[in-house]
């Protein structure tokens, strides 16, 4: 899997970045909708699940932000 900030996510849907981390948050289903693949250009942001989780499941597919 590929990541994606949530400013660059933003950019594409002519929307802020803060709206974006707000339709995430609110996604009830985060396995199935990779919404952890969403991440803040300085770090990993945040996850309902809580970054730990967050952390697991980019290493588990093998997807890393982009520096």
């Amino acid at each position: 899997g590929k990541t994606i900030t949530y400013g660059e996510l933003a950019q594409q849907l002519g929307t802020s970045p803060r709206a974006v981390g707000r339709a995430v948050a609110l996604n009830p289903w985060p396995i199935i909708v990779p919404c952890h693949r969403v991440v803040a250009k300085n770090g990993l942001g945040g996850f309902s699940w809580g970054l730990g989780v967050k952390e697991f499941l980019l290493r588990l597919e093998g997807a890393t932000p982009e520096p």
